[in-house]
């Protein structure tokens, strides 16, 4: 049975996440994951950058997903005002891809999402080695770059719709440089469901003639909720040929924020999303997981998530609804 896959609480096709992450604080919002040296490493923030500090945690976990540490994450370069972190390994270190807010002065911010690249320092919970990619933003708001290694090298799809833009990042770890080398329309004509925004990491498939590399993907379109509209987040599954640039994706949504969150949850969702009740589920994080693959992701700004397919389940979605 699937449900007992993970040694995890598991309700309407999740898993909660949120219930091995930190007691400290309510919220564990965005949870990424990722293994690395045989253990699983969340990280996740416990609040909004309202006060431009969201602090973000680090959780360690063994195989059997008890958790060992929760340490909060700090950057080396003083800027508490980071999130949405997504973990990678890269030459055996554990890295990450984030967003930050540019710090100005000694208690001053500009309000300009940039991405951030660092290597995480697990045993006291630092980013250290950090380097920003603002300099090759095409807008004054980018976030949801896509990491993905191939052939030992790394890159980073910085936009997929509705053009792909493709970023290398070449060098030594923490002197990265960074250069564009794909850039052309790319247009998302079937998705209905907003515009296709960057998820978690690409990973391979463990099939050695799947030359594609896997992501998930969320967008968001205003619907009505209750007596207002608000954002209605979903996502799905890409695949991608580094080669070509050939991406392909399933055409509808694998996920959907339908439901308010479980009744123990409702009036913290409601009171930390400003009364809105905005409906999300924001993909972070991919591993492959016995036969399948595990995805985390965000939902409702309040809780993390698991979530378990088959490889088999998502290749044949390519072959009939791509």
């Amino acid at each position: 049975m699937i449900e007992n896959i993970i040694p995890l609480p598991y309700t309407d096709g999740e898993y909660k996440l949120e219930e091995v992450l930190t007691n400290d604080f309510d919220l564990k919002i965005n949870s990424s994951i990722e293994q690395y040296h045989e253990r699983y490493y969340c990280a996740y923030r416990t609040d909004h950058m309202d006060e431009y500090d969201a602090n973000n945690f680090l959780t360690e976990l063994d195989l059997q997903f008890q958790p060992l540490r929760h340490i909060p994450l700090r950057a080396s370069n003083g800027n508490t005002a980071f999130e949405d972190i997504r973990l990678f390994v890269f030459r055996e270190r554990l890295l990450a891809i984030y967003t930050y807010l540019p710090k100005t002065g000694d208690n001053s911010w500009v309000w300009h999402n940039g991405i951030g690249i660092a290597e995480i320092d697990i045993n006291n919970g630092l980013l250290i080695h950090q380097q920003s990619l603002r300099g090759l933003a095409k807008d004054v708001h980018e976030k949801n770059y896509i990491p993905y290694v191939y052939e030992g090298e790394l890159y980073v799809m910085a936009s997929c719709d509705p053009s792909m833009r493709i970023i290398k990042i070449e060098g030594e770890i923490g002197d990265f440089s960074f250069r564009e080398i794909h850039n052309a329309e790319f247009a998302i004509k079937k998705w209905r469901y907003g515009q296709l925004r960057g998820g978690t990491p690409f990973i391979n498939s463990p099939e050695t003639n799947d030359s594609w590399l896997y992501s998930f993907l969320h967008s968001s379109i205003y619907l009505p909720n209750g007596n207002h509209y608000s954002r209605f987040y979903f996502y799905t599954v890409c695949r991608f040929d580094p080669i070509s640039y050939k991406m392909e994706y399933y055409l509808k949504p694998l996920g959907y924020s339908s439901t308010r969150i479980d009744d123990t949850e409702g009036n913290k969702w409601i009171l930390k999303s400003n009364r809105i009740g905005i409906k999300v589920v924001f993909p972070m994080g991919i591993i492959n997981y016995k036969d399948g693959l595990l995805i985390s992701y965000g939902k409702d700004d309040c809780v993390s998530r698991l979530k378990y397919y088959n490889w088999y389940y998502i290749q044949k979605l390519f072959e009939v609804g791509v």
